[in-house]
């Protein structure tokens, strides 16, 4: 979110040079199309009229309430009273700090000055790859602000960002979204303007996938991963073969199936542009080995997650991209490891509740409630909180039977991976395909399509060969 008059300063005096490298360099990089982002302001002027009223946020193009005093007061529920939010931010008194480090990695903060010696601070690691942090997340950025946190937005491996497309890499050692995660995190550590300040990190989808994976990796210092105070997943992509096979139900085992597996799972996690571009193919991918999705996936290492930080998920039971039952099964294997996570859970929103084009406003009011709540009254937040309703009970099936209760279309699918894996575990009711069910079905369409070359004589053509190759590959993985 930026201000039409394009009012972008440092959120502190002048920061300093990042030391002895020329790549570690600050700028303040001003919007080179101040009248395109008028209008998206204008666009999303009306849309946010009723979040206004919700949460306390204006619509862009006024100004943000913040809070005054020590804060927003918090219910036992999580909602904020937004009876207490006083004062206004001009939007022309929004600064917007660009802040580049080595290996293309960035930072945006958006912060103004009425704000600037409250104590907490977001940081936001929105999904993808691919995607950055942009106009999108307006209504983000205003909840931020307008709720007293500045906002610190990095762009990390496989960020929709020069230098930064098509990078993701899982293969590494740490991954690269690890390492340059890690690169924010040490940046802020040394700077005099956050050394007192407690972070919150909002991970959205597969930037929740990033940041369990940094909680997570044996060689990242304690002391970085302890200068994150709170952690909030939202619709966290956390089981790389889970949530594919989840989002591509309906294509699995279609004519482009192979094709789009194996070009998803390199974008994800070898990505074309990083070292190990071409490890991934159609049977060496997470979904396709069980073995090489527990090594890539942060959630099988969720127990090793620090103890100390709270950690909230936020998952409405919508989601079409990755399944709610997914931020279920991870806050058990959080507590069970000795941690400390709750959960929220709303009957109504999809994956991206809060970004222009999607946004819900209730749902976006419950879950930013709860965000608030997590930051400022921990306490306040219920072990589990489906819509407003408490759900007091620890076992996973009753509280999915208590999601059913709210929400008769939720089908809790925690079993996708077994189902998959397991030949003659697949239930004719749900028709889903197991793996080995689709192997046969790719191998009666490989052998048609060899015999359609040799009633043509083409054997001699690249395809049949390539076409004969994958026919093998796929007898070999059905005999083992």
């Amino acid at each position: 979110m930026r201000p039409v008059n394009e009012s972008i300063s440092p959120l502190q005096g002048d920061l300093p040079e990042a030391p002895n490298d020329s790549k570690d360099k600050i700028a303040a990089v001003h919007d080179k199309s101040p009248k395109m982002y008028a209008r998206n302001e204008q666009m999303h002027l009306l849309k946010q009229q009723k979040l206004s009223q919700v949460l306390g946020s204006p619509p862009l193009g006024g100004d943000l309430p913040i809070p005054s005093g020590s804060g927003l007061v918090a219910s036992s529920r999580g909602k904020v009273d937004v009876s207490e939010v006083s004062n206004v931010i001009p939007i022309s008194e929004i600064k917007i700090s660009r802040i580049d480090l080595a290996n293309h990695v960035s930072l945006q903060i958006f912060s103004a000055e009425k704000i600037r010696d409250n104590k907490n601070v977001i940081l936001f690691l929105h999904g993808g790859p691919d995607l950055s942090y942009n106009s999108d997340f307006d209504r983000l950025t205003s909840w931020s602000l307008a709720h007293g946190y500045p906002l610190v937005a990095p762009e990390i491996a496989g960020s929709d960002k020069p230098g930064l497309t098509s990078t993701s890499d899982s293969f590494t050692n740490p991954p690269n979204y690890v390492r340059d995660f890690q690169a924010v995190i040490q940046y802020l550590r040394q700077q005099s303007d956050f050394k007192e300040k407690a972070f919150c990190v909002i991970a959205h989808s597969w930037g929740g996938f990033q940041l369990a994976s940094f909680l997570t990796d044996k060689s990242v210092a304690s002391e970085d991963k302890n200068f994150i105070k709170q952690i909030v997943f939202m619709s966290p992509n956390l089981d790389s073969a889970h949530t594919r096979i989840f989002e591509m139900h309906d294509r699995i085992g279609g004519p482009t199936f192979e094709v789009e597996l194996s070009n998803e799972m390199t974008r994800r996690h070898a990505g074309e542009k990083s070292a190990s571009a071409g490890k991934i193919d159609f049977f060496n991918n997470p979904v396709m080995k069980k073995n090489l999705n527990e090594e890539i996936s942060p959630f099988y290492r969720l127990e090793q997650m620090p103890k100390e930080i709270p950690c909230l998920f936020i998952h409405p039971t919508k989601d079409g991209v990755v399944p709610a039952s997914q931020s279920l099964a991870a806050m058990e294997k959080i507590n069970r490891g000795g941690g400390n996570a709750k959960i929220v859970m709303t009957t109504n929103g999809d994956h991206a509740f809060f970004k222009a084009g999607q946004a819900d406003d209730l749902v976006m009011a419950t879950c930013m409630s709860a965000i608030d709540s997590l930051i400022n009254n921990p306490d306040s937040l219920d072990k589990v909180t489906v819509d407003d309703e408490s759900v007091v009970i620890s076992d996973l099936d009753d509280i999915e039977k208590k999601i059913k209760e709210k929400d008769d279309r939720y089908e809790s699918q925690s079993n996708l991976l077994r189902e998959w894996h397991e030949p003659g575990s697949v239930s004719n009711v749900t028709g889903k395909k197991n793996k080995i069910q689709v192997l046969k079905l790719m191998q009666e369409k490989k052998e048609a399509l060899l015999r359609n070359f040799e009633q043509h004589k083409m054997t001699s053509h690249d395809q049949y060969r390539i076409t004969l190759n994958s026919l093998a590959m796929i007898k070999q993985a059905l005999e083992t």
